[in-house]
């Protein structure tokens, strides 16, 4: 299973298992992670189908103060729970001063809350 990194720089195991046709291989990597993902919406709170989620978040540092920025580019890459039947809607954040915001259409992708949008940031 797959943790959230910490605010700091983490040293990470890669391994990949090979296959038929590639050997396998391990090996370490640094990241550094700059940005922890607050989300400033009800992550509980279910929604009707079809409905718009307001999207709301803030990229603070390890201190807790608010870094987001115009400067700085949010994507969504899925949602989870996974929706569906359907495709995980993709789209850009809005800078909107202190914070970024996506509506998130639920028209067919069969969700009723978004509940862990910060791991799919990019």
């Amino acid at each position: 299973m797959r943790q959230p990194l910490a605010l700091r720089e983490d040293c990470l195991l890669l391994g990949y298992p090979g296959d038929s046709t590639h050997a396998s291989s391990l090996g370490t990597a640094n990241a550094n992670v700059t940005y922890k993902v607050v989300a400033l919406y009800s992550e509980t709170s279910k929604t009707n189908s079809g409905a718009t989620i307001p999207v709301k978040v803030q990229l603070t540092n390890y201190s807790g103060k608010n870094l987001s920025s115009s400067s700085i580019v949010l994507t969504i890459a899925g949602l989870a729970p996974n929706p569906a039947p359907g495709v995980p809607p993709t789209g850009t954040f809005t800078f909107m001063s202190p914070l970024h915001q996506d509506n998130v259409k639920t028209t067919g992708v069969g969700v009723e809350k978004v509940t862990s949008i910060s791991r799919f940031l990019t």
